[in-house]
């Protein structure tokens, strides 16, 4: 696709007439034909207002590229190798090394409140809070809290080999 087709494009996308199009641009309506059927192409100017007024990026318009192509050299990478980029997974591997980051610094809250629950019923608890990381309830919690780490982790690394492996 050239660039008067994608100005035409953007122009019919917007439901405008070459009328309407040329007065928010403030040019004439020939002017809008001639670079619709490539006799003439818009000055420098012109091409930033489209761009501006449209919500697309100059690259589009002159190039053809889309702007979140040439972002991040990581996903433009992935891009290539499967037609799309999956930020579903990017999303989940982070979440999941949050959660984890978030379990943990948690645990020594219930570790206390534990302690606390133990002397108030039984008039006794350990001296040492890190005792309760491995009495029940807190053991689970510290188990789901290494084991969303351990996820992110191994889900960023193995995407950063698939990429770099890709690349050689």
């Amino acid at each position: 696709m050239d660039m008067n087709e994608r100005i035409r494009k953007i122009r019919m996308d917007n439901g405008l007439s070459q009328d309407q199009f040329a007065d928010k641009l403030g040019v004439s309506r020939q002017a809008v034909s001639k670079w619709e059927s490539g006799q003439n192409t818009p000055d420098i100017s012109n091409i930033i207002r489209i761009c501006d007024l449209f919500g697309t990026s100059c690259d589009y318009l002159i190039r053809g590229i889309s702007c979140d192509s040439v972002a991040d050299p990581d996903v433009a990478d992935e891009k290539k190798q499967t037609g799309k980029f999956n930020s579903k997974k990017y999303f989940l591997y982070t979440g999941a090394g949050l959660a984890g980051i978030l379990i943990w610094c948690f645990v020594p809250l219930i570790c206390g409140f534990w302690k606390g629950y133990e002397l108030e019923h039984f008039g006794q608890a350990f001296t040492d809070s890190t005792e309760y990381i491995w009495r029940m309830p807190v053991l689970p919690i510290s188990i789901l809290g290494s084991l969303c780490i351990i996820l992110a982790a191994a889900g960023f690394a193995l995407t950063a080999f698939r990429i770099r492996k890709k690349n050689i």
